[in-house]
């Protein structure tokens, strides 16, 4: 019996190692997806940020072309919501 078990040791040695790749691999294989995925979310915040400060740097160049507030005709309903008071 001993001779008998004594043959089956380096195959079974050899099918823990396989197993122990294999989980070794699946795990690496998880972490790179999940890298993967927090780059793709950065890339997505990175861009979106791009765009915010277009649209700031935008305005403020609008907001330059501005000499004189009085010089726009501003309608009524934008200063006095519908049902407001009017003082009197």
């Amino acid at each position: 019996m001993g001779l008998f078990a004594i043959r089956y040791i380096p195959a079974a040695l050899l099918l823990a190692g396989v197993a122990w790749v294999c989980f070794w691999v699946f795990g690496l294989v998880n972490t790179n997806a999940a890298l993967e995925a927090r780059v793709t979310a950065l890339h997505n915040d990175l861009m979106t940020c791009g765009a915010r400060l277009s649209n700031i740097t935008e305005d403020m160049q609008s907001d330059a072309t501005v000499n004189d507030p009085n010089d726009f005709d501003v309608p009524p309903h934008w200063l006095r919501p519908d049902g407001a008071e009017t003082g009197n």
